[in-house]
């Protein structure tokens, strides 16, 4: 409840960089081998944060993350700073990086930010970086993914980011500095079969390599960004990048959470933000203390 809650977080030395670092003694980071989801949250009031998640070969309904918000049983979740991927062999349909599905009647939140998906698979194509699934009944339920990135490597990925839902599924969908480069097979921004579910006219100022990223307000279409070094799945924008660096928008203070940080703590200015996960500089002063304002039918809370 808004009195107890569940923290899965890293820090200091435990918590990843924003690179990969699956050495011995390195950072904290859960994997699941075939026929698994690597971690699946069915309680409400729970934060997943600066840990690094692997998915190690796919049969089928594999996922990194999946906040499963079924028939009420979890709302009000939040993942921030994840490393996701897929490796190993992937075979059949429906694996996805990460996985919200909301069908609360009552209203729900979900929050992803600063997270990262790429597919590291030798065989098929992964379904989708981020996936958002809205189911009958559902109601009121919001869902924010801000600053987030999707890299497809040689395999490559469908969609980047990918809603859709079932009869009735009612849900508001906010894409806000999020980023999708590299193999992306069909499109990077999806909206599926349901008409009542679609990206919430707030989203904006989205970056992808084919051109629905200018679909967006103030959103980047038909572009390539200069990354550090891709095949050490570093995704930070090179300092050479003009073009995810400085176009972001400042999200500080708008009304759902107070955070002005990116994946590695790093604090990101005031005024525009870099695209993505990471910002392009690592100076300035301590990041701003989290400050959650959730909102659904029992009103606000506050951890």
């Amino acid at each position: 409840d808004t009195t107890n809650k569940i923290y899965l977080k890293a820090t200091g030395s435990a918590r990843h960089s924003g690179v990969k670092n699956t050495g011995i003694g390195g950072p904290y980071r859960l994997r699941s081998d075939s026929n698994n989801k690597t971690l699946q949250v069915f309680v409400s009031y729970t934060t997943i944060e600066g840990i690094q998640l692997i998915c190690n070969g796919a049969n089928g309904f594999e996922y990194c993350l999946f906040f499963n918000t079924t028939n009420n049983v979890a709302q009000d979740v939040i993942a921030d700073s994840i490393l996701a991927w897929h490796q190993g062999s992937v075979s059949g349909g429906s694996n996805y990086g990460f996985y919200v599905r909301q069908e609360n009647t009552d209203g729900g939140y979900a929050m992803l930010r600063n997270c990262i998906y790429w597919n590291s698979t030798t065989s098929n194509p992964i379904d989708a970086g981020f996936f958002h699934y809205a189911h009958f009944g559902s109601n009121n339920n919001v869902c924010f993914m801000d600053n987030c990135t999707v890299y497809g490597e040689t395999t490559g990925i469908v969609r980047g980011f990918l809603i859709d839902g079932q009869g009735s599924g009612d849900a508001s969908v906010t894409l806000r500095n999020c980023m999708v480069q590299g193999n992306i097979i069909s499109q990077s921004f999806y909206t599926g079969s349901n008409p009542t579910h679609t990206f919430s006219t707030a989203s904006k100022n989205n970056l992808s390599g084919d051109s629905y990223g200018a679909t967006f307000p103030n959103g980047i279409g038909n572009a390539t960004v200069i990354f550090i070094d891709t095949s050490s799945y570093n995704y930070q924008p090179s300092e050479s990048d003009s073009t995810a660096i400085g176009a972001g928008a400042d999200l500080y203070n708008l009304g759902e959470v107070l955070w002005n940080y990116d994946i590695r703590l790093a604090t990101r200015p005031s005024g525009s933000w870099t695209i993505g996960a990471f910002e392009s500089t690592s100076s300035g002063a301590p990041p701003i203390a989290q400050i959650y304002f959730f909102r659904g039918s029992a009103g606000f809370f506050f951890p």
